[in-house]
């Protein structure tokens, strides 16, 4: 995807255009429709969100310095692993085996 960004953001500077290389990503992720590529870029933000809800769902009682499980935040973490399993299930996600 790198590769792709630098290309076009030469050629829009020979067209006397500017865009970031982020406004470029942001655009191209933007027109893709392939699911696969769909799918990983939600995978990945299902990743994020994992690290996120898991390190939340620790906390640190005030009054005893206990450490305790946030239910709430533990909740949604099991979820979004659910999700993230569903997503590897799918069809268009498996990698193609060779014969």
């Amino acid at each position: 995807m790198h590769e792709i960004i630098q290309q076009v953001s030469e050629i829009m500077k020979e067209e006397n255009l500017e865009m970031t290389h982020e406004e470029i990503h942001m655009h191209i992720m933007h027109h893709i429709k392939s699911q696969k590529v769909i799918m990983n870029t939600v995978l990945g933000d299902l990743l994020a969100m994992s690290h996120v809800t898991k390190n939340a769902s620790l906390v640190q009682c005030e009054v005893t310095g206990q450490q305790m499980v946030d239910n709430k935040m533990m909740s949604m973490y099991l979820k979004i692993v659910d999700q993230i399993i569903t997503v590897y299930r799918m069809d268009g996600m498996k990698e193609k085996e060779s014969k």
